[in-house]
Protein backbone atom coordinates (compact mmCIF):
# COMPACT_ATOMS: atom_id res chain seq x y z
CA UNK A 1 0.00 0.00 0.00
CA UNK A 2 2.80 2.56 0.85
CA UNK A 3 4.19 1.98 -2.82
CA UNK A 4 1.11 2.60 -4.26
CA UNK A 5 0.34 5.55 -2.56
CA UNK A 6 4.17 6.57 -3.04
CA UNK A 7 3.79 6.57 -6.71
CA UNK A 8 0.47 8.31 -6.26
CA UNK A 9 2.50 11.45 -4.65
CA UNK A 10 5.34 11.20 -8.02
CA UNK A 11 4.95 13.25 -10.87
CA UNK A 12 6.16 11.73 -14.29
CA UNK A 13 9.26 14.17 -14.09
CA UNK A 14 9.92 12.75 -10.45
CA UNK A 15 9.20 9.15 -11.66
CA UNK A 16 11.54 9.51 -14.51
CA UNK A 17 14.03 11.56 -12.72
CA UNK A 18 14.57 8.27 -10.46
CA UNK A 19 14.40 5.56 -13.13
CA UNK A 20 17.36 7.39 -14.35
CA UNK A 21 19.16 6.79 -11.00
CA UNK A 22 18.19 3.45 -10.67
CA UNK A 23 19.97 2.60 -13.88
CA UNK A 24 22.98 5.18 -13.57
CA UNK A 25 23.59 3.06 -10.52
CA UNK A 26 23.26 -0.07 -11.81
CA UNK A 27 25.47 1.08 -14.87
CA UNK A 28 28.13 2.77 -12.21
CA UNK A 29 28.79 -0.30 -10.06
CA UNK A 30 28.79 -2.67 -13.05
CA UNK A 31 31.25 -0.87 -14.56
CA UNK A 32 33.38 -0.74 -11.02
CA UNK A 33 33.42 -4.48 -11.05
CA UNK A 34 34.28 -4.14 -14.97
CA UNK A 35 30.59 -5.59 -16.55
CA UNK A 36 29.10 -3.77 -19.07
CA UNK A 37 25.48 -3.55 -20.18
CA UNK A 38 23.47 -3.37 -23.79
CA UNK A 39 19.24 -2.50 -22.46
CA UNK A 40 18.59 -6.05 -22.15
CA UNK A 41 20.64 -6.73 -19.19
CA UNK A 42 20.17 -3.88 -17.84
CA UNK A 43 16.78 -4.07 -17.95
CA UNK A 44 17.37 -8.01 -16.58
CA UNK A 45 19.11 -6.21 -14.13
CA UNK A 46 16.33 -3.19 -12.80
CA UNK A 47 13.81 -7.02 -13.05
CA UNK A 48 15.63 -8.54 -10.61
CA UNK A 49 15.65 -5.68 -8.55
CA UNK A 50 12.31 -5.13 -8.67
CA UNK A 51 10.83 -8.83 -7.96
CA UNK A 52 14.08 -9.89 -5.81
CA UNK A 53 15.14 -7.01 -3.67
CA UNK A 54 11.84 -4.93 -3.83
CA UNK A 55 12.91 -1.97 -4.71
CA UNK A 56 10.57 0.38 -6.92
CA UNK A 57 11.99 0.78 -10.38
CA UNK A 58 8.26 2.18 -11.36
CA UNK A 59 8.38 -0.25 -14.72
CA UNK A 60 5.71 -2.15 -15.72
CA UNK A 61 7.34 -5.08 -17.03
CA UNK A 62 5.92 -7.24 -19.78
CA UNK A 63 6.64 -10.94 -21.16
CA UNK A 64 9.13 -10.29 -24.06
CA UNK A 65 11.03 -12.80 -26.41
CA UNK A 66 14.07 -12.47 -24.51
CA UNK A 67 12.59 -11.96 -20.68
CA UNK A 68 10.68 -9.26 -18.79
CA UNK A 69 10.96 -5.75 -20.41
CA UNK A 70 9.51 -2.76 -19.31
CA UNK A 71 7.79 -1.39 -22.67
CA UNK A 72 9.02 2.47 -20.86
CA UNK A 73 12.64 1.52 -20.17
CA UNK A 74 13.79 3.08 -23.88
CA UNK A 75 12.61 6.05 -22.82
CA UNK A 76 15.63 6.51 -19.85
CA UNK A 77 17.94 4.92 -21.87
CA UNK A 78 17.26 7.67 -24.88
CA UNK A 79 18.19 10.33 -22.49
CA UNK A 80 21.54 11.39 -24.06
CA UNK A 81 21.87 13.50 -21.14
CA UNK A 82 23.00 10.57 -18.79
CA UNK A 83 23.58 7.42 -21.20
CA UNK A 84 25.03 6.79 -24.74
CA UNK A 85 24.57 3.68 -26.49
CA UNK A 86 28.75 2.62 -27.57
CA UNK A 87 29.78 -0.24 -29.80
CA UNK A 88 27.81 -3.11 -29.63
CA UNK A 89 24.92 -0.96 -28.03
CA UNK A 90 26.24 -1.13 -24.91
CA UNK A 91 25.07 1.83 -22.19
CA UNK A 92 27.51 3.80 -20.86
CA UNK A 93 26.58 6.05 -18.15
CA UNK A 94 27.73 9.63 -18.30
CA UNK A 95 27.33 13.22 -15.98
CA UNK A 96 26.84 11.36 -12.81
CA UNK A 97 27.45 14.33 -10.46
CA UNK A 98 24.51 15.90 -11.83
CA UNK A 99 22.36 12.77 -12.17
CA UNK A 100 23.29 12.21 -8.13
CA UNK A 101 23.10 15.67 -7.08
CA UNK A 102 20.07 14.56 -5.83
CA UNK A 103 20.43 11.44 -3.55
CA UNK A 104 17.71 8.84 -4.12
CA UNK A 105 15.67 7.88 -0.97
CA UNK A 106 15.84 3.97 -1.83
CA UNK A 107 19.32 4.46 -2.60
CA UNK A 108 21.01 2.44 -0.45
CA UNK A 109 18.71 -0.55 -0.97
CA UNK A 110 19.41 -0.03 -4.42
CA UNK A 111 23.22 -0.46 -4.06
CA UNK A 112 23.10 -3.25 -1.72
CA UNK A 113 21.05 -5.05 -4.54
CA UNK A 114 22.87 -4.02 -7.17
CA UNK A 115 26.56 -5.42 -5.35
CA UNK A 116 24.32 -8.65 -4.77
CA UNK A 117 23.49 -9.05 -8.20
CA UNK A 118 27.16 -8.30 -9.27
CA UNK A 119 28.70 -10.83 -6.56
CA UNK A 120 26.45 -13.48 -8.03
CA UNK A 121 26.63 -13.09 -11.76
CA UNK A 122 29.95 -11.14 -11.62
CA UNK A 123 32.01 -14.25 -11.81
CA UNK A 124 31.46 -15.20 -15.33
CA UNK A 125 32.08 -13.98 -18.47
CA UNK A 126 30.12 -11.68 -20.98
CA UNK A 127 27.78 -14.30 -22.85
CA UNK A 128 27.66 -16.91 -20.03
CA UNK A 129 26.52 -13.97 -17.71
CA UNK A 130 23.55 -13.61 -20.34
CA UNK A 131 22.11 -17.02 -19.97
CA UNK A 132 22.33 -17.44 -15.94
CA UNK A 133 20.44 -13.90 -15.75
CA UNK A 134 17.95 -15.39 -17.58
CA UNK A 135 18.00 -18.53 -15.67
CA UNK A 136 16.98 -16.60 -13.09
CA UNK A 137 13.44 -15.69 -14.38
CA UNK A 138 11.16 -18.31 -13.60
CA UNK A 139 12.95 -18.52 -10.06
CA UNK A 140 12.14 -14.81 -9.93
CA UNK A 141 7.82 -15.17 -10.91
CA UNK A 142 7.85 -18.06 -8.82
CA UNK A 143 9.27 -15.61 -5.34
CA UNK A 144 6.45 -12.89 -6.55
CA UNK A 145 3.82 -15.78 -6.70
CA UNK A 146 4.64 -16.98 -3.27
CA UNK A 147 4.77 -13.19 -1.77
CA UNK A 148 1.31 -12.46 -2.98
CA UNK A 149 -0.03 -16.09 -1.35
CA UNK A 150 1.38 -15.10 2.03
Amino acid sequence: MVAHEELKALSEKQIRFRQLQILGLVLAICRQNKITHGQMTSAKYLYMLDRIFDIKTYYHFKRGNLGPFPSDFKKTVANRQYFVQKIRRLLRFINEKQLFKYKNPNQTKIEKGVHELVALFGKYGDKERRIKQSCWQPFVRLLKISRHMT
